[in-house]
């Protein structure tokens, strides 16, 4: 699947192996790492495999930041990161499925 539109680009890649991804042509012209750039893994954990340790610590997950500063509240469960008193958040049994951060370059 390939597909671009100016704003998005679409490359064939295998997430467990970033650097082939990063290393791919289109990404290189695509992205320019100088400026902000976003992450977004979501629902990629059920594709890998239980023997491939798909299940991240925390220490991995905060290495995707480098040396970049993580902003208040840090890395939490999503409905944690910044939420204010009076939002209606329910993540019961899915809590820690799902983590986020924010970090800039200082």
């Amino acid at each position: 699947m390939r597909s671009s539109n100016g704003v998005t680009t679409v490359v064939e890649g295998d997430l467990r192996r970033p650097g082939e991804i990063l290393d791919n042509a289109e990404v290189a012209e695509f992205l320019d790492f100088g400026k902000p750039v976003g992450l977004l893994l979501v629902s990629v954990l059920h594709h890998v495999n239980d023997d491939e340790d798909p299940w991240r610590s925390r220490a991995e997950i905060m290495s995707y930041f480098g040396d970049m500063e993580l902003l208040e509240p840090g890395l939490v469960p999503l409905a944690d990161w910044r939420s204010q008193p009076d939002d209606l958040i329910r993540q019961d049994l899915t809590r820690y499925n799902v983590v986020a951060g924010v970090a800039c370059r200082t």
